[in-house]
């Protein structure tokens, strides 16, 4: 899991809807309301963030190195708090 992420910023990424160049009206809070069941998320929450972006935003993942990135994956392990 990226290292040094900001949840407040990632809170702010989670509600973008050109995250990834995404052309759409979505954003990952379209399908996720205020992080709604994404409190129990597991396992390589980077390339789960990559995914929803491809497939759902129809945009392009992230680096891994990114700061957006790694301020997404903060945002979502601030929900299991």
């Amino acid at each position: 899991m990226p290292m040094g992420g900001n949840a407040e910023q990632g809170k702010k990424l989670f509600r973008d809807t050109t995250l990834g160049g995404g052309k759409g009206d979505k954003s990952c809070n379209t399908c996720h309301p205020d992080g709604k069941g994404l409190e129990k998320a597991s396992g390589d929450l980077a390339k789960r963030v990559n995914a929803c972006i491809q497939k759902s935003l129809g945009g392009k993942p992230l680096d891994a190195d990114s700061q957006q990135l790694k301020d997404l994956v903060a945002y979502l392990a601030s929900l299991k708090k």
